[in-house]
């Protein structure tokens, strides 16, 4: 079965702004916020699953290296926000989707913080840490149209930012565990392997999304809770999927997707360019 055919139904639709911008906090932390001119639209990120997993490996090498060019770094991952918008880290953690209503959120396994239940306020705070004029064009009446519970009138609005580490966390740590699991039959070190083979363990998402339908028959709808989970959850069947569609350049490094079993480059100047080098390194 095609993965296309896996995500054949769903209801994940999901918003991006107009634009982007990075904003400090006083103490210095840097979020990722609607600009304040910017329009809301509504897209269905499984339209683009190949380019939206490529784009976020190859920030994630990035963001991984061990001296990261972060001027880089931060471009990138601000074009890519521009592109498929925020993550949605607020609404991928809690246990229930009416944590509003309470006075504590319960929250899964995170990397936000220590705690597995806070206060909701001080939640909130996380992702809204500037003070916004409320106004009729910030984005809330989008959730009319997309069958999402009230705490998403928060999540899309103008008010709702991530901070720059959580998806340059997020990106390195899914690129890092790809590598691994690529280069695990790659060697014949056992150590090594040992070693990848951690790595791949220890990698976990916080929630799926799914719920079944009749649809003439029971059928499996797609429904995510957040970009971040579609995102995880697509990249779990990319790196399982037996055809391995993900592949690494053995030219540039960057990170592509090609169904044909004998792939070994991204493009074809990266090609020609290796057995350049490769005939040089000949003679």
């Amino acid at each position: 079965m095609e993965i296309t055919d896996i995500f054949k139904y769903s209801q994940s639709d999901w918003v991006r702004y107009s634009d982007y911008e990075y904003k400090a906090t006083p103490n210095g932390e840097l979020y990722i916020m609607p600009s304040k001119t910017a329009t809301i639209s509504i897209y269905n990120p499984l339209q683009e699953m190949d380019k939206l997993l490529i784009d976020t490996l190859n920030i994630g090498r990035l963001a991984a290296d061990d001296n990261p060019d972060m001027p880089k770094v931060k471009s990138e991952i601000l074009a890519y926000v521009k592109r498929y918008g925020l993550l949605g880290f607020m609404v991928s953690f809690p246990l229930s989707m009416d944590f509003l209503e309470k006075r504590d959120v319960l929250l899964g396994d995170n990397p936000l913080t220590a705690e597995q239940t806070m206060k909701t306020k001080d939640y909130l705070k996380l992702f809204m840490p500037f003070e916004i004029e409320q106004t009729a064009d910030n984005g809330a009446p989008v959730t009319a149209f997309m069958s999402r519970p009230p705490v998403y009138e928060i999540a899309f609005g103008k008010g709702y930012g991530e901070k720059f580490e959580w998806i340059s966390g997020l990106f390195g740590e899914i690129y890092t565990h790809f590598a691994a699991a690529f280069y695990y039959d790659k060697t014949d070190d056992v150590a090594v392997q040992g070693v990848y083979s951690g790595i791949v363990d220890a990698f976990k998402m916080y929630g799926l999304g799914f719920r079944v339908k009749m649809m003439g028959a029971p059928t499996l709808l797609w429904d995510f809770s957040s970009l971040k989970i579609a995102l995880e959850t697509l990249y779990g069947f990319y790196l399982t999927d037996p055809d391995k569609p993900l592949r690494i350049c053995k030219h540039c490094g960057k990170v592509f997707v090609s169904r044909k079993s004998t792939a070994e480059f991204c493009s074809v100047p990266c090609r020609n360019q290796f057995n350049v080098y490769k005939s040089r390194g000949k003679k």
